[in-house]
């Protein structure tokens, strides 16, 4: 489970600024990047599950989709959680924080089904990290939490409505991880946290309702900062960037920064986080005397079945007439 965990510092609230669309001064060498989707993008996507449900889906048809085999289960107890807010300790009801969880990371003004979807996954995670055993982080590297933004009515609303329910695989628990923006499809969790167990509801699934901000970017840095940024993996003067593996999804699993001196191997996360990238979902090429010329890639990715229209924006699954078949 050790493994696993490194994943929660990659979870990002919905809440997040537009800099995924930045494109950085003009002119010169320059690095050119372009990608989709925001965090780590395991598990359900909170922009799909969005659009999801202002396509008419119910928030146990969002959860199966992005967690397929797992049931929704009602547990008729939960304990009272203890939660780690800088350096005090504060104990309080399971669905008071799962309330402060969803005002969070999403907010008013959302659909009630993806709510509803947030809670019952919030609860989840919350419960399968050992909540009611040890306390629980607050914020960065966790679930972000609010106890202000818990306290609107379509907030407790969806907390009211889902109370006690959890995911589980198996009569398990099970851990459900989500990110920001799966930009079109979902990771599996082995690809995105190299050294985690295969989870069979963590595999990755078409997400052709992702919209938003993240959805697409586009960074266009000047190779000084280029440089710079990836200073820690390169050696000597930089010669540009080889994909050698992606996941289910085109995130970079693997990847060569090489530079005159030699190549070095790193992961996608280490190449997201050394260029401030959203996240690992990228495809590198080089402007160089007003030519565009795209970097090597080895990976020989190619989109697993229907996920070829869901990562060119389709709608490849799931289909609109599940959303008729009720809550």
């Amino acid at each position: 489970m050790r493994a696993l965990l490194v994943g929660l510092v990659a979870l990002l609230p919905l809440a997040v600024g537009n800099h995924g669309n930045t494109v950085a001064e003009r002119g010169g060498p320059a690095l050119i990047i372009e990608g989709a989707g925001a965090g780590h993008g395991v598990g359900m996507g909170q922009y799909g599950a969005i659009g999801m449900a202002r396509a008419g889906f119910s928030f146990r048809q969002i959860l199966a989709h992005y967690y397929p085999g797992t049931t929704v289960v009602r547990l008729p107890r939960l304990p009272r959680l203890a939660i780690r807010l800088g350096a005090k300790v504060r104990r309080l009801p399971f669905e008071r924080y799962v309330a402060g969880v969803v005002g969070a990371e999403l907010g008013e003004g959302w659909p009630l089904a993806a709510l509803e979807a947030q809670a019952v996954a919030a609860r989840s995670y919350a419960l399968a990290a050992g909540g009611g055993r040890r306390p629980l982080p607050a914020g960065a590297g966790f679930q972000a939490y609010s106890p202000l933004r818990g306290s609107g009515p379509a907030v407790r609303r969806a907390v009211e409505e889902t109370a006690g329910e959890v995911l589980t695989y198996q009569g398990k628990v099970a851990v459900a991880f989500y990110c920001a923006s799966s930009g079109g499809i979902t990771e599996a969790v082995q690809d995105a946290f190299p050294g985690s167990r295969p989870l069979p509801w963590l595999q990755g699934v078409p997400d052709p309702y992702d919209f938003g901000p993240y959805h697409r970017w586009r960074y266009r840095l000047p190779l000084a900062v280029a440089k710079r940024r990836l200073a820690p993996y390169l050696k000597g003067r930089l010669k540009g960037i080889v994909v050698l593996r992606r996941g289910v999804s085109p995130r970079i699993v693997e990847a060569l920064v090489e530079g005159s001196g030699g190549a070095v191997q790193v992961s996608g996360e280490q190449l997201a986080e050394a260029l401030g990238l959203p996240s690992s979902w990228a495809y590198f090429s080089l402007s160089l005397g007003g030519r565009t010329i795209p970097e090597p890639d080895r990976s020989g990715w190619q989109p697993p079945g229907g996920e070829r229209q869901a990562a060119s924006g389709g709608t490849a699954a799931p289909s609109r007439t599940a959303a008729r078949s009720g809550r």
